[in-house]
This record gives C-alpha cells, sequence and structure tokens, in this order.
C-alpha cells in the first residue's frame, strides 16, 4: 500500500512541476500532460482503494478461520464444536452457514441449508 501512496505522491509532485513549467511548453502539450497525469491519479486512487477492500476482506476471513476453523467430514463441514455447516455456502461464497438438522432415527444425519436450500446427508459417526 506504501507503493500506491508513493506514486500518488509522486504523480502530484509531477503535476506540480509540470504546472510551474507553463511558460516553456505549448498550452496543448501542457493540457495533454496534465491529463494524462490526471489519468494516472485516478488509476492509483482505484487500484488503491481496491486493495484496502481486499486487504480487508483477507483480514476478515484469516480471523474467521483463526477463531475457528472448519474440517471436511466427507459431505458437509463442521468446527471444533461438531456443528454443521454448508459447504455450497462456504465453498462458493466462504459464508458461514449453519446446517439444520432433519434427524431421522436409524437412517444417519441429514441437513438442509436454510440459505441455498440444499439438502446433505453425513454418514461420519460424531
Amino acid at each position: 500500500m506504501t507503493d500506491i501512496l508513493g506514486h500518488i505522491g509522486s504523480v502530484i509532485t509531477v503535476a506540480k512541476a509540470v504546472s510551474e513549467l507553463s511558460d516553456r511548453f505549448e498550452k496543448s502539450d501542457l493540457i495533454e500532460k496534465i491529463a494524462e497525469l490526471n489519468i494516472q491519479l485516478a488509476t492509483a486512487k482505484n487500484d488503491n482503494a481496491r486493495l484496502i477492500n481486499e486487504n480487508r476482506e483477507l483480514k476478515a476471513n484469516a480471523e474467521r478461520e483463526n477463531i475457528d476453523p472448519l474440517h471436511w467430514t466427507g459431505s458437509i463441514y463442521r468446527n471444533s464444536a461438531d456443528h454443521p455447516f454448508c459447504p455450497a455456502c462456504f465453498d462458493d461464497r466462504h459464508k458461514r452457514i449453519h446446517l439444520s438438522t432433519n434427524a431421522i432415527p436409524g437412517c444417519g444425519e441429514s441437513f438442509t441449508c436454510r440459505v441455498c436450500r440444499n439438502h446433505f446427508d453425513d454418514s461420519e459417526q460424531h
């Protein structure tokens, strides 16, 4: 991120220097150079905003994983407390959605996701 801020600072410095040299250049050349600098500055600002958001998301994901990592049982994810989580929601959107239990005596555990409405069977004994 400091690289982007450095680039932004450089662009601003160059823009100021170009404007100070305006009497040495044709006005049309000067306007063109300033326009190019404005485009570069806008691109750097957009990249910076994107990286800040990406960094925020990565930190949140890492924090969630460090707090209570999920493990794969073969058909669903479970956390350390053995609570079931939807594999479709977690794999597609990195969302930890608890599964609703549809217990049928003698048939093992069956689950339904309240968000994506998928159904899962978990044959692993807990």
